[in-house]
């Protein structure tokens, strides 16, 4: 797989003064060997990451951590694309739900109207959708 940014000159912005400054890459489409697209691999800030991918793993809660598109945590980008590229997604995952944007359409969230800092449980229905339950 290769990453590539959405949009390569929004990762600097100028300031009023004419400075550039850079932003960290926070996304990443990600690609297999036959230039599919596969997914997208997001960088999540640990506020917004879950305790419970924390303590699954013994890490630190103040780590910032990775989220495939397809629902893995990872504790690395490299992992990530690994996890994506190999794995197949999980049955369900948690997340939080500032990070639901990534699974459901703005229309979905409007009408569940789900809290940024509560805990939600990201799962396939019958119709093989994503759909999300607070956990």
């Amino acid at each position: 797989m290769t990453y590539t940014t959405k949009n390569p000159a929004a990762l600097s912005t100028p300031n009023h003064n004419g400075c550039t400054i850079d932003r960290p890459v926070t996304q990443w489409p990600a690609f297999d060997q036959n230039h599919e697209y596969c997914g997208e691999i997001h960088r999540i800030a640990a506020w917004a990451v879950p305790n419970a991918v924390y303590e699954a793993w013994g890490l630190q809660d103040n780590l910032d951590l990775y989220l495939t598109t397809e629902g893995h945590w990872a504790p690395t980008l490299e992992i990530a694309e690994h996890l994506l590229a190999s794995t197949p997604p999980p049955k369900s995952f948690k997340v939080k739900g500032s990070t639901l944007r990534f699974f459901f359409p703005s229309e979905w969230l409007k009408n569940k109207k789900p809290s940024i800092n509560e805990d939600y449980r990201v799962f396939r229905d019958f119709a093989n959708e994503w759909t999300a339950e607070v956990a």
